[in-house]
């Protein structure tokens, strides 16, 4: 690069300043997109999440529409900018103002469905140093993993890290569209969660040869569809776009640190390992096996679900964002977000339509630390109304009554902490099953290791024929594919009354299942 083409840009972070070049009319996100601990954004550099402030002291540049949205005109003023807006042309001192880091909550607890089946205790081990194995979830915005005993369940270890593929962008489609955009992009995605996963092997062999245990002997992920697809390294382009088609959605095998590596077969381009893993778990523990309904729902950055009873089962998927996980901003963090819009529309804060109004309407409520603004309640109203779509359409499709459905369980750590009168109050679960509903915890991460502990007790039994006195033995890969293969899939995008119930639903009130679909049904006929 020819110095007429480079600017000097100062940055300065507390007392600390550093220098740095740049190339003329290129945006200030370039001198972080590339570092390997760069979490500020949440939006991959497209100017949407305002994470990403800085001041000019030098050299500002003119602000843009984008900056317009997130400063106040005398912020504006004072030279406050978004770093990934900005393209300076000449040399340049600047402030950093990101914020700081959100704490983000992992769950990986996961509450036993019903104690009479298999998985609640493990067996006693005498003068044995006991196998292990790794179970991985894999999820968009967070890491969980954990080192566990195959003979007697224990959890040895635990290690969690928010997904460093944040920095292309807190959302799925961020991530693909910048594999799609360059290899060198799409290697970095595949390099930096592979980074991350074998910092947690690390730190599990650690504790292995402390607590004097095998070897890992082999580790299971789990995953969504995309989290899977870049894991592995695989093109995502076709899941970019109509008909959205994976590469591989089936079970693959890879390695972390010479470590045997399964990643979960999935279900379909928006139901995946994860979905596939949580099913496996609920199944071994009694659900799905009768003729009552059962209704599944994994609230993260995807709203996936799935209904089903002995006979079938009926998978879906609703686009939610990062609103159900505190949004990409500075705002209230999962769950708490649920019940702090149901108590402020309890104070007369905030009405049914989701206006605040004055004075919070201009400023926001300021809770603790964070601020809840206007959009913030926005983007929670529009995935809660598409979940709730998809779970009536998802009930509807099958072919039941909603008073037939026995067991409702939410998955992962929205759902595990989530207040249901707060989910109902607002419109978020059909008023019909609220007493229903049980938190089940990170069944992507149960299922992953239940279907890794079956699969090597499995293998180890195979080897000793004469000690399984002729019973006949039941092959978990087998079984596994016989529960994907009863799956059925419903894709909302292609449902005529979706976008109708959608918005039908935006409003912050107790809706009901059967006075929805009462309404839906009167509409038809006068059309």
């Amino acid at each position: 690069m020819k110095e007429t083409e480079k600017i000097q840009v100062t940055l300065i972070e507390g007392e600390i300043k550093t220098l740095h070049w740049l190339k003329k009319g290129s945006s200030l996100f370039e001198l972080w997109s590339k570092r390997e601990g760069a979490f500020f954004s949440g939006c991959g550099g497209k100017g949407l999440c305002g994470r990403c402030r800085v001041r000019f002291l030098k050299g500002t540049v003119l602000p843009g529409h984008g900056d317009r949205a997130i400063f106040t005109p005398e912020e504006l003023r004072k030279g406050f900018r978004l770093a990934c807006l900005s393209k300076p042309i000449s040399d340049c001192e600047i402030e950093l103002h990101f914020p700081k880091e959100k704490q983000i909550s992992v769950v990986t607890e996961v509450s036993s469905i019903n104690k009479n089946k298999r998985g609640d205790a493990g067996k006693l081990l005498v003068d044995h140093k006991e196998d292990t194995i790794i179970a991985i979830d894999l999820g968009t915005t967070t890491i969980a993993m954990e080192l566990r005993g195959i003979m007697t369940n224990q959890v040895y270890d635990t290690f969690c890290e928010i997904n460093p593929q944040r920095r292309y962008g807190a959302d799925i489609i961020s991530r693909i569209q910048a594999s799609n955009h360059s290899q060198e992009e799409k290697e970095s995605l595949k390099r930096i969660v592979r980074n991350s996963l074998e910092k947690g092997i690390h730190q599990f062999l650690k504790t292995v040869e402390k607590e004097k245990l095998c070897k890992p002997r082999a580790a299971y992920l789990s995953g969504n569809t995309p989290m899977g697809q870049l894991f592995m390294g695989h093109s995502v382009e076709k899941l970019g776009r109509y008909p959205f088609l994976p590469e591989n959605i089936g079970r693959q095998e890879t390695s972390l640190l010479g470590i045997k590596t399964i990643v979960m077969p999935g279900i379909s381009a928006f139901v995946g390992g994860d979905i596939a893993s949580g099913l496996y778990y609920v199944w071994n523990q009694g659900g799905f096996c009768n003729e009552k309904a059962t209704l599944f729902i994994d609230l993260g950055t995807n709203g996936e679900m799935a209904i089903g009873s002995g006979r079938k089962i009926l998978v879906t998927a609703t686009a939610a964002g990062p609103a159900f996980e505190g949004g990409s901003g500075e705002t209230i963090m999962g769950a708490d977000l649920i019940a702090c819009l149901d108590e402020l529309k309890k104070q007369g804060i905030l009405d049914e339509t989701g206006l605040l109004k004055e004075p919070w309407f201009e400023e926001g409520v300021r809770i603790g630390e964070a601020v809840l603004r206007g959009k913030d309640v926005r983007a929670l109203q529009m995935a809660k109304a598409a979940v709730f779509a998809g779970i009536c359409i998802l009930i509807d499709r099958f072919g039941q009554q909603i008073e037939d459905i026995d067991k409702v369980y939410l998955a992962g750590g929205f759902g595990y902490y989530l207040n249901v009168k707060s989910a109902v109050a607002i419109g978020l679960i059909p008023s019909e099953l609220a007493g229903k509903v049980t938190a089940v915890g990170n069944t992507s991460l149960a299922g992953a290791f239940l279907y890794g502990k079956d699969c090597i007790e499995n293998a180890d039994e195979g080897k000793n024929e004469q000690e399984n006195n002729g019973i006949e033995r039941k092959n978990p890969m087998d079984e596994l594919e016989k529960l994907i293969g009863r799956c059925g899939k419903l894709n909302l995008a292609e449902e005529e009354q979706f976008q109708k119930l959608y918005m039908k639903s935006m409003e912050l009130k107790p809706l009901g299942y059967e006075e929805t679909k009462k309404e839906l049904e009167q509409e038809r006929e006068t059309e």
